[in-house]
């Protein structure tokens, strides 16, 4: 299955089509919430630390995992984004469009870059889009390892260990599953 998302369009010219859409609000929203979702995930555990927290935080990285499940491989807010781009959209048509997170990432690139302006072209797409289908396991699994080392410190290595091990145990079974549904439908 494809979908009517062009990678290579989105990629460079998701500044405007933000801006210039009919649902231009709801797109800035969601570019708004990933940017809120990705600092939650890294900066908050630096600043909070009780229980609650604690609680909140190991929901949220075990919503995020059943979320990419439920929606084929993809973040709700990139099936949301995908879905008003492209009405006829169905989630896990396309995973190699993320829109907002490309924005991020290249404008983040852009800022880091010696060149003016990093583009994308099919060539250099080639790399960021194989390790797209890695961002399920990657993202969890570091905010769990830094989340069990910055809160259990007193729990001994190994224990931390094997919690790690169990949490990528499960990250690889989903994602193994994710490829079996990708390589079916395309």
């Amino acid at each position: 299955m494809n979908s009517g998302i062009d990678r290579l369009y989105i990629l460079n010219n998701y500044e405007k089509i933000m801006f210039t859409h009919p649902k231009k609000n709801k797109l800035i929203v969601l570019f708004s919430l990933h940017i809120l979702l990705l600092i939650i995930l890294y900066i908050s555990p630096l600043l909070f630390d009780n229980f609650w927290f604690n609680v909140f935080y190991l929901t949220l990285i075990t919503a995020m995992i059943c979320g990419w499940i439920t929606f084929n491989g993809e973040c709700w807010i990139n099936s949301w984004e995908k879905k008003i781009l492209d009405p006829n959209y169905h989630d896990g048509d396309n995973l190699d469009v993320n829109p907002s997170m490309d924005f991020i990432m290249k404008k983040t690139m852009n800022l880091f870059s010696k060149e003016k302006q990093v583009s994308f072209n099919s060539a250099s797409g080639k790399h960021q889009r194989n390790a797209r289908y890695m961002v399920p396991i990657i993202v969890p699994f570091i905010s769990f390892v830094i989340f069990l080392n910055m809160r259990f410190p007193t729990v001994s290595i190994e224990r931390r260990f094997f919690f790690m091990g169990m949490f990528a145990l499960i990250l690889l079974v989903n994602h193994l599953k994710w490829n079996e549904f990708k390589n079916k439908y395309r």
